[in-house]
């Protein structure tokens, strides 16, 4: 009787060993994490480069969900203590701004190496992901057999020369700086921004503006003719050729770099998940993969030396493009941005 009790509690034991070690696998299995993205051709070659991998590696499932540089969304999630972004991806000026909010987690470099890094990809709130570039793209079809297109933002802005619908970020930040390039001021000289002259500039053909707020945007519209050409994501122009087909081209002269980044949201319920995610997105072998699905450049030092050279050619921050161009400004637009978009959204409306 005695050893048949012994027996039952034993197995008693073993069941609820079980069953924590079953609730607990069933706990790890269901680990989600939640990034937002800006959504279309730059979201899918994510998904194969870093999420994919990511996923097969460590059993943490990826929901992604689209934002179109949502810093107030982000501001009010962390104000109101309701977080559910774990790792957002976004642009310099925002980072900056988000910064500047203390509306990010330090990023713990005991768990993401940033040794093989770009300086400029290391922040103590952040962790760059590729430089992109914003620059002025056209259809083929609108200029054919080597017809001349615009090469720069005053033959942008050339009505007369280029006829034909233009399409431009709403947004003031690169806006500003493409409208005062086309009125000549030099490359290295626009910071601080004239936000007044720049915005006379844009009051020359902002009738024939159409304003582009998602990625997405840009290819379908200069695909179909809505605008002859377009400031656009280099990286966008490149998948629709490279996936869709489609005839299009992009100029990088006076094209605007910026530093995409990897930050986490202040109070977010997995950052030490997502810390695990950014380290494992840094590495080496998955950083010189995202070429090859949108042509961005890597942060990632070793794998910048192991891109082929004629896919390196194409990217924003190679060397034979990157004196074309210049790169944001962040930390101005992170003390200006409320004011400039004060004046901005009251000009939309005159």
């Amino acid at each position: 009787m005695k050893k048949l009790l012994m027996s039952i509690i034993s197995l008693g034991i073993v069941s609820i060993l079980l069953i924590v070690i079953l609730a607990s696998c069933s706990k790890k299995e269901e680990t989600t994490l939640v990034i937002a993205t800006y959504g279309g051709a730059w979201e899918e070659s994510l998904r194969k480069a870093i999420f994919k991998p990511f996923e097969d590696s460590t059993g943490i499932k990826i929901n992604t969900s689209v934002h179109t540089s949502d810093f107030a969304k982000l501001k009010a999630m962390v104000e109101s203590k309701d977080v559910i972004w774990d790792v957002v991806d976004v642009e310099g000026d925002v980072h900056a701004r988000a910064v500047k909010a203390g509306l990010v987690e330090p990023i713990n470099y005991n768990i993401v190496d940033s040794k093989p890094l770009l300086p400029e990809a290391i922040d103590s709130n952040g962790v760059g992901i590729v430089i992109w570039s914003t620059a002025i793209a056209y259809s083929e079809k609108a200029f054919p057999n080597g017809k001349a297109h615009p090469t720069n933002w005053a033959e942008f802005w050339d009505i007369n020369k280029f006829p034909g619908k233009r399409g431009l970020r709403k947004d003031p930040y690169g806006t500003l700086e493409f409208s005062l390039l086309a009125d000549g001021v030099n490359k290295d000289s626009l910071y601080p921004l004239d936000v007044d002259r720049a915005l006379r500039k844009l009051d020359k053909i902002k009738k024939q503006i159409i304003w582009w707020e998602t990625g997405d945007q840009q290819p379908q519209w200069l695909a179909s003719g809505e605008v002859t050409v377009s400031s656009a994501y280099n990286g966008r122009i490149w998948a629709a050729r490279a996936y869709d087909n489609q005839p299009l081209a992009i100029e990088l002269g006076q094209g605007m770099m910026d530093i995409e980044w990897w930050i986490v949201p202040k109070g977010s319920k997995k950052r030490d998940v997502a810390m695990q995610f950014i380290a494992f997105a840094s590495r080496s072998l998955y950083q010189q993969n995202i070429p090859k699905y949108i042509s961005y450049g890597p942060v990632n030092k070793d794998a910048i030396e192991k891109i082929d050279i004629k896919l390196l050619s194409e990217l924003p921050s190679a060397p034979r493009n990157f004196n074309k161009q210049f790169l944001a400004n962040v930390e101005w637009w992170a003390n200006n941005k409320d004011r400039v978009l004060e004046k901005w959204n009251k000009w939309l409306l005159e």
